[in-house]
């Protein structure tokens, strides 16, 4: 058993510095919780976001520059940011302090916590495709707001058939004379956007829509130069183009949760009940990581999510009734919080 640090110990610790993780960060430092933000960096796929007009107040503002709000509010309230990577977590009993959760970090340091969020999203999920890796960086992308200023004047296409590529097929037009938009879906009624995006995308004469579709291989020489198709679209079987953007969904960073025992949905989303807590006590989950809102992953959702994590945090450090999922959650008598 590793020896607890004080300085490291910690009422409620999140891994993740998204928008879920930063909500959290906030409310918990409001309840006067010495409150830890784990992660190698901060602002999660809401960095990547190009413009934002469905946060309630501010619309027109951009990903990164909401983010910054989001963590400029969570440090003003007194949260610490702990810049790192998580190998493993686990739960262990302390002589000094009880149950305390242990995240061992990559560089051989640890933290200690009463509870635990986990909030750390999705990473982007690829076409698994020939080219797709080799090309990486040279010509195939997985964010439009961070690449696309530098395919100016060049011809790319977009894969995705979700409001995440919609919006940024909008913003590649801003660059590129030509953009292909490129989805399963065969008709304009079964792609996932906001009626507002489809709007914006047929007003937007540089892009054009290839439905029914899929890229099978990506080819080129020392950049991306052609991508070939899975059927054929105007007599052809390829595209020539200077850049493929992928924009199909993501995958649950949800490998930490497994190391604790933290159960999962059949598509790798953590499991949570009221107050977004999990199958483990004291251990809640919030944001695009989870199964709730019906994967509806928006700002405000995961916003809502934060702040409902560290108020069931709360509960659970004063002995309050949470409920898990599975209605299995133990009673926990009140702990004396750390000062702040």
């Amino acid at each position: 058993m590793k020896p607890v640090d004080r300085k490291r110990l910690y009422d409620v610790v999140i891994v993740g510095a998204g928008t879920a993780g930063l909500a959290a960060a906030m409310y918990a430092a409001r309840y006067l919780f010495k409150t830890a933000v784990v992660s190698k960096d901060y602002g999660g796929l809401g960095l990547w976001a190009h413009k934002v007009d469905n946060y309630l107040g501010l619309p027109g503002i951009t990903g990164p520059e909401l983010m910054t709000k989001f963590k400029d509010h969570a440090e003003e309230m007194g949260s610490e940011f702990l810049m790192g990577e998580v190998h493993h977590t686990e739960k262990e009993e302390t002589p000094d302090h009880g149950h305390l959760f242990v995240l061992h970090m990559k560089d051989g340091s640890h933290i200690h916590g009463r509870t635990l969020i986990l909030a750390q999203g999705t990473r982007r999920r690829k076409l698994n495709v020939p080219g797709e890796d080799q090309f990486s960086g040279k010509g195939v992308s997985f964010c439009s707001t961070c690449d696309g200023p530098f395919f100016k004047g060049k011809t790319v296409a977009i894969v995705g058939g979700g409001d995440a590529a919609g919006t940024g097929a909008i913003l590649l037009a801003q660059y590129c004379p030509k953009v292909y938009l490129i989805a399963r879906a065969d008709s304009k009624d079964k792609l996932r956007m906001e009626p507002i995006t489809e709007r914006e995308l047929e007003n937007e004469k540089k892009i054009e829509l290839i439905l029914g579709n899929q890229i099978t291989e990506i080819t080129g020489d020392l950049t991306v130069k052609r991508a070939k198709l899975s059927h054929p679209y105007k007599g052809k079987n390829e595209l020539s183009l200077d850049g493929v953007f992928v924009e199909i969904g993501g995958i649950p960073n949800s490998e930490l949760a497994q190391t604790i025992g933290v159960e999962l949905d059949e598509r790798g989303h953590i499991k949570v009940g009221d107050w977004m807590t999990t199958n483990i006590p004291g251990v809640f989950a919030a944001g695009d990581v989870t199964e709730a809102m019906n994967n509806f992953d928006q700002f405000l959702t995961a916003a809502a999510e934060g702040s409902l994590a560290a108020t069931g945090a709360y509960k659970f450090l004063k002995g309050l009734p949470v409920p898990s999922w599975s209605n299995e959650h133990e009673h926990v008598e009140p702990v004396k919080t750390l000062n702040r």
